[in-house]
């Protein structure tokens, strides 16, 4: 048994599922603002090559060159590049 701040009795299993709810809820607030703010990855970014069959730059005008005929293959999303390590 625990007492709270005006004397009353509490059963410890009260207690307990208290704490469980106050950090799931905890969890859940904390995974909500995380999220808010990665999301905007673009503020502030300057130039961007995502490789997705070339070198265009999609953010700023510096467009790439791509030297020594790499391939442009299916990616996990979109398009890459497959370089041939030399």
């Amino acid at each position: 048994m625990f007492t709270d701040i005006f004397g009353n009795r509490i059963p410890s299993e009260c207690c307990v599922s208290r704490r469980l709810c106050c950090i799931a809820l905890s969890l859940c607030l904390f995974m909500l603002f995380s999220v808010a703010y990665a999301a905007d990855l673009s503020n502030g970014l300057i130039n961007y090559w995502p490789l997705d069959g070339d070198a265009t730059d999609s953010v700023g005008n510096k467009d790439g060159e791509a030297i020594g005929n790499p391939g442009w293959v299916q990616g996990r999303v979109g398009q890459g590049v497959e370089l041939d390590g030399g």
